[in-house]
């Protein structure tokens, strides 16, 4: 998203990392309510309550908003493309549970013959901060939406969001 530096915003923040507080302080300044990041931990509790902003990692975002049909379409895109290994839709899903364990366990379904292959990084030691549902925007209050990121209104069968788009 391109939008103007807010330096006067992010000279307010108190508990974002020094080198992320022009990011924290465009999003919220364009009203965004989540920051897509591996780097959650950079992120100031108190300085993303006071916006209203909730930062997430990928791996979890992604596992949260994509469905089915959109990770197959991607997978097809993907492997439509590669001439080298991983390059048919299987095996692209086993080689992203190494680097997207949460979204390989999400589309478990779309490929339920093809076991994901394990995490090769440590787990982040955390995925999720904020008040934010990271699916609508809305405040998160109970303590199980606050974990997940994810509102219980936004949430369909399985644990995650109800599509927001047409795109299925």
């Amino acid at each position: 998203m391109l939008v103007p530096p807010a330096p006067e915003l992010a000279a307010s923040l108190a508990d974002t990392d020094h080198g992320d507080r022009h990011i924290l302080a465009a999003a919220a300044s364009a009203g965004a309510w989540v920051i897509v990041t591996p780097d959650v931990d950079d992120f100031g509790r108190a300085d993303l309550a006071r916006l209203g902003v909730s930062a997430v990692n990928p791996d979890l975002f992604l596992a949260h908003m994509m469905t089915e049909a959109m990770y197959r379409f991607t997978l097809e895109r993907l492997a439509h493309a590669r001439t080298l290994e991983p390059n048919t839709p299987a095996t692209i899903h086993a080689s992203l549970g190494r680097v997207h364990p949460r979204l390989a366990a999400a589309m478990r379904a779309a490929f339920p013959r093809v076991e994901p292959l394990p995490s090769a990084d440590a787990a982040p030691a955390e995925v999720f901060r904020g008040d934010r549902c990271l699916a609508c925007g809305r405040p998160l209050s109970t303590p199980q939406s606050l974990a997940c990121g994810v509102g219980p209104e936004c949430t369909r069968p399985g644990g995650f969001p109800q599509p927001t788009s047409a795109v299925e």
